[in-house]
């Protein structure tokens, strides 16, 4: 591990009280082994039996606000470690709760806790990406214990961990060399996944996995139960458990609403998303409702909607031009539907460059369309068409089809006061059609 990451770690104050407690609170326990071993161990192991119950009661009634499988699955997993580790102290040899027992009970329920412990940090990492269901997770934990001291105190199939006056079995020795392998794969897997864990959670579960292989390996040493190595152990094991509830339960107590606000956060801004999505959507949607899609002007229906709502102050000021395409089937069957969507773009922009802002474009057919013109006279209709011929000309020249745009166009205005819109509309649509049978001999070319 890098050494500039430890040096901004424990640059933090409020780090360096809870190291300087922790500190406190080893050399008291030194103390205390000096003094009585019992009374040390018993300490010691209530010590990480309430930190762990802990860190398994307020992970789990947290999880509905955290949502943080991670640390559910750790926090599940350290209940039961706390169980068993419990069950070690109260066999311990001078205790006296457990009747006609020897050092070889407790051994074995300490490396029961070792490897349930080892072994949910190595699989706890597989809960970084993934939901947990707590109740399975629970299920499984109370079917692995049950078998365990089924095992140990029914059938007493259980390997044995002490001989009195020879000391520790092979079994317990490699148990506890394997315990470390699995620690270390752990801080391996803990290394990989850095980026998925808060920055100080990283560096105390670190502390805490390195403080148990520690441990781990001095408890391979001891041939008296009240030996040396056997007290330097229980001390790292302190800390480990200490590291566990610095990074697991406290974070679990604040994170909660750190992620609640978050999400809160997280919910309004994917809110303001979806509110600009759905307006945006609307705008699309009355956008293609009121216009045509190859064209882009406006389609029959919002001309309709248009003329049936218009309140006309002055009547005779109000024109109306109805052109269509001539020959545009003609176009379809020999040069293909393109060429004839093509021609019908290239109406649509010709009638909004001839016409005035003010006025209104339709498409109201396949090859038809309507203009909407207000304060106009005859004059100014004429004016309009005429630049629309002069445009579809300058088209036609520079266009390079195989096809000419041609267009007849009729038009009409209120000229008298009882006239009705579908008068005008007909009036218009007469006289383009007139104009329209003055060219049924003629094709394009």
């Amino acid at each position: 591990m890098d050494n500039r990451i430890l040096k901004k770690y424990f640059k933090d104050k409020k780090i360096k009280l809870n190291f300087f407690l922790l500190m406190v609170i080893i050399f008291l326990y030194i103390f205390l082994s000096l003094k009585n071993f019992l009374l040390f161990h018993t300490f010691a192991e209530l010590f990480s039996i309430i930190i762990a119950f802990n860190v398994a009661i307020i992970v789990i009634n947290t999880f509905n606000i955290s949502l943080n499988s991670y640390f559910t699955f750790l926090g599940i997993a350290y209940g039961f470690v706390a169980g068993f580790d419990l069950l070690h102290t109260l066999s311990y040899k001078g205790v006296g709760i457990f009747n006609n027992t020897n050092e070889n009970l407790p051994t074995q329920l300490w490396i029961i806790a070792r490897y349930m412990e080892s072994l949910s940090l190595l699989f706890s990492f597989y809960f970084l990406n993934r939901k947990i269901r707590p109740k399975i997770v629970t299920i499984f934990y109370s079917s692995v214990s049950i078998l365990l001291l089924l095992s140990t105190f029914y059938f007493n199939i259980f390997p044995k961990c002490y001989i009195p006056g020879l000391g520790l079995t092979q079994f317990k020795v490699i148990s506890e060399y394997i315990i470390s392998l699995i620690l270390i794969f752990s801080i391996i897997l803990l290394l990989k996944n850095k980026e998925k864990l808060n920055y100080n959670i990283h560096i105390l579960l670190l502390l805490s996995i390195i403080s148990t292989i520690i441990s781990e390996l001095f408890f391979t040493f001891y041939i008296d139960v009240y030996g040396i190595s056997n007290i330097i152990g229980h001390i790292f094991k302190i800390i480990s458990f200490y590291l566990v509830y610095k990074a697991i339960c406290e974070t679990a107590l604040k994170e909660p609403y750190r992620t609640l606000f978050n999400r809160l956060n997280k919910s309004f801004s994917e809110l303001q998303t979806k509110t600009n999505e759905l307006k945006k959507a609307n705008e699309k949607l009355k956008y293609n409702v009121s216009h045509d899609y190859l064209t882009g002007l406006h389609n029959r229906d919002y001309f309709q909607h248009l003329v049936d709502n218009l309140r006309f102050e002055n009547r005779n000021s109000v024109g109306l031009i109805v052109c269509d395409i001539d020959g545009l089937k003609y176009v379809n069957d020999n040069f293909g539907h393109t060429s004839g969507d093509k021609l019908i773009i290239s109406t649509g922009n010709i009638l909004e460059k001839s016409v005035r802002k003010k006025d209104l474009i339709a498409r109201i057919g396949g090859d038809e369309f309507a203009i909407l013109m207000y304060e106009v006279n005859k004059q100014d209709i004429k004016k309009i068409i005429q630049r629309i011929r002069e445009n579809i000309n300058n088209y036609n020249k520079n266009s390079g089809e195989n096809f000419k745009l041609s267009l007849s166009i009729g038009y009409a205005i209120f000229d008298n006061e009882s006239k009705s819109f579908e008068d005008v509309f007909k009036e218009a649509d007469k006289a383009m059609y007139r104009k329209k049978s003055k060219k049924k001999n003629t094709r394009l070319k």
